[in-house]
């Protein structure tokens, strides 16, 4: 338990104590008080170092769900810009609620209700670069869709985000290695992983050239994405592996669309299919909203509900085919 390290700090800190009164003891006995100051402030600064830097972090690890630890010229100043801050931490939350979509479209149809309803915190930063803790609560202040239901959704939506933490040793030099698939059995839930991994990935413009993932839910384990990761995780975006290939079509409602990440959620009778698609500002216009037919390559998760699509061809409810 994180509880632990904060008790360790304090342990450390009466062993400190106990070890600058010995030495005041022996200074004393041994008539040499006149270096009782320059031992003293060795030892305040040993008891500084605990309390002004390890102490925020382990506060900081005890009241989150994810940690992450940002590193590079931009986070290495005594205080860093704001605009860097900003920047740092409306990425995290974007990817959070991203990831919670993935979640939460298992299980409910109304998901902009749910997501406006989430409540995601900043529990706090600690001093080191930039260490910054956030936190997924239940919705404030009515439950969402019951209290068991919701438990349930918000501790899915905590596993899902902290087991970004072992991502980044799936990604090598070259590509993102199949096991992947055994972290994120889901196919929607793993691309939309991926596609979190490569936005919190740093692109080193903006001063910041890694970001450490850590979470006390996950067994206190920490990686970190830079910026090599960043190239391969594009790569595997573009171009998302389906496995277990299924060819077929799905008619539903398109709920949501990510032009950056060329992602669109289609909302059907059985669940919502994840469509990697390359789509124009103009085409989305159109979509957006509408009742659309998909065709493609899918994948299925576990119970058999097709999750994620390679999209070959799309067309309005009106047969009016779209190029894409």
């Amino acid at each position: 338990m994180e509880l632990d390290r904060l008790n360790s700090i304090h342990l450390r800190a009466h062993i400190v104590y106990s070890q600058l009164e010995q030495a005041r003891k022996i200074l004393l006995e041994s008539g040499n008080e006149s270096m009782i100051p320059q031992t003293e402030t060795y030892y305040f600064e040993l008891l500084n170092r605990l309390y002004d830097e390890e102490y925020p972090l382990a506060k900081l690890m005890e009241a989150s769900d994810f940690v992450i630890h940002a590193e590079g010229p931009a986070a290495s100043e005594q205080i860093p810009h704001l605009n860097i801050v900003n920047w740092l931490f409306s990425n995290v939350e974007k990817q959070i609620k991203q990831m919670a979509k993935s979640v939460l479209s298992l299980s409910i149809n109304d998901i902009n209700g749910a997501m406006k309803a989430l409540d995601i915190r900043l529990t706090g930063m600690a001093p080191g670069s930039i260490y910054a803790g956030f936190s997924i609560n239940p919705p404030q202040p009515m439950p969402l869709f019951g209290t068991a239901e919701e438990e349930q959704a918000i501790s899915s939506i905590k596993d899902t985000i902290t087991s970004l933490i072992d991502l980044p040793r799936f990604v090598t030099k070259d590509k993102v290695e199949d096991g992947l698939s055994e972290i994120f059995p889901d196919p929607a839930i793993r691309d939309s992983a991926l596609v979190a991994a490569f936005n919190l990935s740093p692109t080193g413009k903006k001063g910041i050239l890694s970001l450490g993932m850590s979470s006390p839910l996950h067994s206190k384990k920490t990686s970190t994405l830079n910026v090599m990761d960043r190239a391969v995780l594009r790569e595997s975006i573009r171009n998302p592996v389906i496995k277990n290939i299924k060819k077929g079509s799905f008619i539903g409602e398109i709920r949501a669309i990510d032009l950056d990440r060329n992602r669109v959620n289609v909302r059907w009778d059985d669940g919502t299919i994840r469509c990697a698609i390359r789509i124009t500002t103009e085409k989305a216009k159109q979509l957006i909203g509408k009742t659309v037919k998909v065709t493609g390559s899918y994948e299925e998760n576990a119970v058999g509900k097709p999750r994620l699509m390679r999209v070959e061809e799309i067309k309005l409810f009106d047969n009016l085919s779209l190029e894409i």
